[in-house]
């Protein structure tokens, strides 16, 4: 299903159609980091492709704000070093 070595987010699933537990990204390669995470406590996940590492970062800022009540990593999304970008929704990154 992912196939396209890109920048992405993703949500990953213990169950079908349940509350997503698991937020990630990768800022050049999101299917490689699923790969690494599929399989643990997950089984089941969504994804999205950016079309820049940027896009990647907000929408991951974006979705956590959303859903940081279900999931099981509770920490801010952090940005790549030596960048400056901030989050769309607060000010984490002052």
């Amino acid at each position: 299903m992912v196939r396209s070595a890109q920048p992405g987010v993703f949500l990953l699933h213990t169950v079908p159609g349940g509350q997503p537990r698991f937020l990630g990204r990768d800022d050049y390669d999101v299917r490689d980091k699923l790969l690494k995470w599929l399989g643990r406590s997950y089984r089941y996940f969504q994804f999205d492709y950016c079309q820049t590492p940027e896009e990647a970062f907000r929408r991951q800022c974006e979705l956590y704000h959303q859903l940081k009540q279900y999931l099981d990593n509770t920490r801010h999304p952090e940005r790549p070093d030596g960048t400056e970008w901030r989050c769309p929704l607060c000010d984490f990154y002052k």
